[in-house]
């Protein structure tokens, strides 16, 4: 449970949780413009972003409910504040489906495909304005 982090090419590993309860970490992604920020996604707990190089995490769900889960995340690589995430569950005022920050996490709207279960997110370096999202009913692509 959590996440851990090596400074040693893998040959240790220490907890790097300050911040995030004990919780499954489902996917985890850092910003390829600035490595020392990373976003992990959890199931149940929504989303957390570390400044730090993971030493400190805070939660990022403004306008989601803590206890949404998050399956993949996937940050623009020429504008990193543009972050996608899908989630999964039901949830009575938010469905499952895809979310979109312009903020680097801080606020988040809902894009869609809440009906179908949602299995992940690719942004290709070349094309960033179009999200490809996989699902148990093929490949879709949202242009933004």
């Amino acid at each position: 449970m959590g996440v851990y982090k090596s400074i040693n090419a893998g040959e240790n590993w220490n907890m790097a949780n300050s911040g995030i309860s004990n919780s499954q970490i489902t996917t985890l992604v850092l910003d390829p413009m600035t490595p020392s920020t990373l976003y992990a996604g959890t199931s149940g707990e929504g989303i957390y972003k570390s400044v730090d190089g993971g030493l400190n995490w805070k939660a990022v769900n403004s306008e989601l409910p803590n206890t949404i889960s998050i399956k993949k995340i996937t940050i623009n690589p020429q504008w990193p504040k543009i972050i996608y995430m899908c989630t999964y569950g039901p949830s009575e005022k938010y469905k499952s489906g895809v979310y979109k920050s312009i903020d680097g996490g801080e606020n988040w709207i809902y894009l869609g495909l809440g009906d179908i279960a949602l299995s992940g997110l690719v942004i290709f370096p070349n094309t960033p304005s179009i999200l490809y999202v996989g699902s148990e009913k093929g490949i879709y692509s949202l242009q933004q």
